[in-house]
């Protein structure tokens, strides 16, 4: 969804509101993606935002909205508790834009993910590779190519991810043995974890690491996609986390 035009859009919305806070609407049409400006009515709009209904209403007859975004004149790039629930409340994402950081953050409901659970595994066509594809293409326009995989592949092909991810745009961020506290102080949302459960060394299943590291979302062998408790069994079994470079 943060695509670079999109960021430069709203980065520029928010340069031009100072000292208030900017906010707007993401909106999907024709499976394009653009950023509708709103009037923001908060009683104190250099510390808050309250979006303008009628922008709203105005904004579901151009497309689909997808996302919610303001700017952080002089704060940091956190969301409140307040954020977090209207994220939750109206299912899609909120993104949050600080100025003096330059920078983003995103907070999503786990109920906006569901639409990526209870899919069927199949080796090679619903896996958890596959789960990954789909999520960064449809949630990041990010296009991650695909490498064979039939019954058996990890015994012959074990360090089939472990090759390939840079080639991808990922990055390691984090490495087994380093405490995972801080990771979750570095947490982007997207990122994704390699597990080993054979005795391979090589990783050889991925999640995707929601909800500033308290849960996943992946595809089980032999089971139904799900988003469950990232417990502290998964992350010792966790070899490294990997990030796209472009988030």
């Amino acid at each position: 969804m943060l695509t670079e035009d999109i960021k430069e859009s709203i980065k520029k919305h928010a340069i031009e509101e100072l000292p208030m806070e900017s906010c707007g609407l993401i909106i999907e049409r024709n499976k394009n993606l653009f950023t509708q400006r709103c009037k923001n009515i908060a009683e104190n709009p250099t510390k808050s935002f309250s979006l303008d209904p009628r922008d709203y209403v105005y904004c579901t007859e151009l497309g689909k909205i997808v996302g919610c975004y303001h700017s952080h004149p002089t704060a940091k790039a956190e969301f409140t508790e307040f954020d977090k629930q209207n994220s939750s409340n109206h299912k899609i994402p909120y993104v949050v834009y600080s100025v003096t950081e330059d920078k983003f953050n995103t907070a999503f409901s786990n109920s906006y993910y569901q639409k990526y659970t209870g899919k069927s595994f199949q080796i090679g066509e619903q896996d958890c590779f596959t789960l990954i594809q789909q999520v960064y293409s449809e949630e990041l326009k990010i296009k991650i190519n695909n490498y064979k995989r039939a019954e058996g592949w990890s015994d012959i092909r074990p360090d089939l991810f472990d090759t390939n991810y840079a080639n991808e745009g990922f990055i390691k961020v984090w490495n087994k043995g380093q405490d995972w506290q801080d990771y979750l102080k570095i947490h982007h949302q997207h990122d994704v974890a390699m597990v080993s459960f054979l005795a391979s060394d090589f990783p050889t299943h991925a999640a995707i690491i929601l909800d500033e590291g308290k849960t996943i979302l992946h595809q089980p062998r032999n089971k139904k996609s799900v988003i469950e408790k990232l417990s502290q069994s998964y992350i010792n079994r966790i070899a490294y986390v990997l990030r796209h470079e472009s988030i």
